[in-house]
């Protein structure tokens, strides 16, 4: 990943089984100046109920790239 030339983005979130947390800490290496993990707190692997904070969030990192 830190050779990647294109930004990444690692959006997951952090409710349910709390899995995808799990397997999120296992990319943590792979965190780099074009690679990001965000977490949404209280969500599902879905973003049941958080879609609008999913879209918020992808829209305010997608900015942040120019």
């Amino acid at each position: 990943m830190e050779r990647l030339s294109i930004p990444v983005l690692d959006l997951f979130g952090n409710g349910g089984n709390r899995k995808d947390s799990n397997h999120a800490r296992s990319r943590e290496p792979l965190a780099s100046k074009s690679y990001q993990q965000i977490k949404i707190e209280i969500t599902d692997h879905k973003f049941t109920n958080h879609e609008q904070q999913m879209i918020d969030t992808v829209t305010a990192w997608l900015k942040a790239q120019h």
